[in-house]
């Protein structure tokens, strides 16, 4: 992004500045922490005061308030945790934000939804479709926020997060030996990182060689905000060890074109990875490569 340039998402939140905001970040795999972490990093920058809510809060506690509920790839087939939470809480507030999301299904919740809703589409397919189906909701196309992540402030950051694993021992443990097991097996091509996924998203790419599916690999346990940036310092410090990646994870990809790597992006099983390229990365990264 252009120095001294707001973003859409910047700008649109902007408008909260000032009031409590409830904050049900998007759960998931290591990707999904990269998106909460700049998620965080946002409402601070902005002067947002925000209150982190589980996924299962009582309605009794949003009812009235603004909610903000965070951005990633959950209202697509056959993943529930996004649909279930704004079925629940969407009638009752004063007003809901989905933050950018990939929206590819739920077509009946959308058409639910009231005034009081604001959906953000982070690719032009994603806010066609809700478009079909939106009758009062407001409707936006904007960035996923993890481009606006502060990925190399987080790989200089020492002190706190360092220190906060000794509170996380087995994770920490588990992520250590799973980063040594692949360097053994990637020596062949230690500038190189293979990073598909193996999961129904993915395409059967995942037995690329020493493949290593770092959002999978390296997931959290947690959303907290120190969760998050601890996740998503892990996952940028992994990734800076290599100029080359090789992937279908899209935040992988995100996180190395944040660091200047050399990416060769493939698509996942629905089209989310070209639909956010042709929104996002096209012509803006000189370092992407769109792989068939």
């Amino acid at each position: 992004m252009d120095v001294g340039l707001k973003s859409a998402l910047e700008e649109f939140l902007e408008g909260f500045r000032g009031q409590k905001i409830l904050f049900a970040p998007n759960p998931g795999n290591a990707g999904d922490s990269v998106i909460a972490c700049a998620e965080y990093q946002l409402f601070d920058r902005l002067g947002i005061d925000y209150q982190v809510i589980a996924q299962d809060v009582s309605c009794a506690v949003t009812a009235g308030a603004i909610v903000f509920y965070g951005g990633g790839g959950n209202l697509v087939e056959p993943y529930p945790n996004a649909r279930d939470f704004i079925a629940r809480h969407h009638q009752g507030v004063k007003r809901l934000v989905v933050l950018p999301h990939t929206i590819a299904a739920y077509s009946e919740l959308i058409s639910s939804f009231g005034d009081n809703v604001d959906v953000i589409c982070r690719e032009q397919i994603s806010y066609d479709y809700v478009l079909r189906f939106a009758n009062a909701a407001h409707v936006h196309l904007m960035e996923d926020a993890a481009f606006l992540l502060d990925a190399k402030g987080l790989l200089a950051r020492v002190g706190l997060t360092d220190g906060a694993w000794f509170n996380r021992p087995l994770r920490a443990a588990k992520r250590a030996v799973r980063v040594l097991l692949h360097s053994f097996r990637n020596r062949r091509q230690s500038n190189t990182l293979n990073s598909f996924r193996g999961d129904v998203e993915g395409t059967g790419r995942s037995g690329a060689e020493a493949n290593f599916d770092v959002s999978q690999m390296l997931a959290a346990d947690s959303m907290s905000a120190l969760d998050s940036v601890l996740t998503a310092r892990s996952m940028i410090k992994f990734i800076n060890r290599f100029s080359v990646v090789r992937t279908d994870r899209l935040h992988v990809c995100i996180v190395s074109l944040l660091l200047g790597k050399e990416v060769h992006f493939f698509d996942n099983s629905y089209g989310k990875n070209r639909a956010v390229y042709e929104r996002s990365m096209r012509g803006r990264y000189p370092g992407i490569k769109w792989c068939e």
